[in-house]
This record gives structure tokens, sequence and C-alpha cells, in this order.
């Protein structure tokens, strides 16, 4: 799925993604842009030890890197689970604890009604009572360097990405 979604196209600079924030902001991928951000994620979780057949799991709200990481996972040829950002840790516990995912990709928070929803309490949560997870990544959705320190084995998705920025892209089936 990922490598025809991502295939060499003669529109490649035209917006692939585009992101509209409840206020209005908007942010928007072309073509090109959205191969490098999900090669790059790509290449860092190969880097992180995620392997064939493992789990990605993202606990996000609908966002651009929730589509990179679920681009990334399948390039290679991990599995993809995902939960809305508005679950309580126990309904997200729950449901990735069936599925033992090695990293979770999570939101630091969401807007909706015109109202900011922290949740990095939730994640800090959520990751302790997951033992299968090797990395939590934390999207800065609500600020733009989140505060990680009590989510164990967490990194900010900038610096988890800032290593392989210009990887190639790779695909496995």
């Amino acid at each position: 799925y990922a490598e025809n979604v991502l295939a060499d196209r003669r529109d490649a600079n035209e917006e692939a993604v585009v992101a509209l924030a409840e206020n209005g902001d908007r942010r928007s991928y072309t073509w090109t842009q959205l191969r490098a951000e999900v090669a790059a994620l790509a290449a860092a979780l190969t880097a992180d030890g995620v392997q064939p057949g493992d789990r990605v799991a993202a606990y996000m709200p609908h966002v651009a890197e929730t589509i990179i990481t679920l681009l990334a996972a399948i390039a290679i040829g991990a599995t993809f689970t995902s939960t809305s950002s508005d679950f309580g840790v126990a309904g997200v516990v729950d449901r990735f604890g069936q599925t033992q995912p090695t990293v979770l990709v999570a939101a630091d928070g969401y807007r909706y009604g015109g109202k900011s929803f922290d949740c990095l309490d939730r994640i800090a949560e959520v990751a302790a009572q997951l033992p299968s997870l090797r990395r939590t990544i934390v999207v800065g959705v609500l600020a733009d360097t989140p505060a990680i320190e009590s989510v164990p084995n967490g990194v900010r998705w900038t610096d988890y990405l800032a290593l392989h920025t210009g990887a190639a892209l790779t695909f496995r089936r």
C-alpha cells in the first residue's frame, strides 16, 4: 500500500495531504514532502529495531503525523494500529495491550470545541502499562517542544526524525 501511495509521480510538487486545524491553521505536504517524512520515520523506526511484524501504535488525533506513521510502519513491514486521543488510559491500554506494540506514537494533546486537551499524563500512564513498548514518540500538537520527561522511553517526534532526514525510502513487501 505505502509503495503504491508514495510511488514516483509527475505531480510530486502538488499537495498530497492538507491538515486543517479547528482554529483554521493549515499545513500541507506535497507528495515529495510526504515521501521524505515517511522515509525519515521509516528509517528511524528501523534504526530503533522495529522489525517486520512488530506493531506500531498511534494514540493520535486526525493530524498529518498519523498518516505519516501509518505509511512508515507499513513501508517497513510493521503492523499499524490506532486509537483516538480522546480515549482514556484504560481504553488505550485495553486496545493496545492486545496487540503488544513495540512503538507508540502519541500526540501531546488535541483541540476540540475551542478547547485544548493535554494528553501527556495519559501518555505516560499508557506507556508505563504496556510492557511491550520500547519507545514512545511524542508529537507536538499543543506545543512545539512537548515536555516528555515523565514519558517512559519518550522522545519528541522532531528529535526522532532529525537524524534520518534525507533517508532513502524502501518498501518491504
